[in-house]
């Protein structure tokens, strides 16, 4: 089992205490007073990963929702595209608003009836 210590810059007083008290001690002595907390270490649960990175977290689920709204509005406009070739191929090429003015009404189906040459 390996074990490393931090020691503060500028305290050589206590780094050189620690290493001559590692050099002393049985490896064995060693390995048991450190297994306590090497066996203590709590597994990390997703609720405290999500408390510990909060910000990072939420980032990460805007940006999946952003992208999944991105997607699905690039797919409406796609459709709506489709559609409008689909109705143009089928000949719906004439549109009358509401409400209906009979003038309009009539031009507009006059010019279609005479495109089509059933006139």
């Amino acid at each position: 089992m390996e074990a490393c210590f931090a020691v503060r810059s500028g305290e050589g007083t206590l780094l050189s205490i620690l290493n001559k008290t590692l050099k002393a001690m049985p490896s064995d002595m060693l390995t048991s007073a450190l297994a306590i907390y090497d066996s203590t270490a709590d597994k990390v649960t997703f609720l405290d990963f999500v408390k510990d990175n909060m910000l990072a977290f939420f980032v990460a689920v805007g940006l999946f929702v952003l992208s999944i709204i991105s997607i699905i509005l690039v797919l409406l406009q796609k459709a709506r595209k489709a559609e409008a070739v689909a109705k143009l191929v089928a000949g719906m090429n004439g549109h009358i608003a509401k409400p209906i003015q009979v003038d309009k009404l009539l031009s507009t189906l006059k010019t279609i009836l005479t495109e089509n040459i059933i006139l």
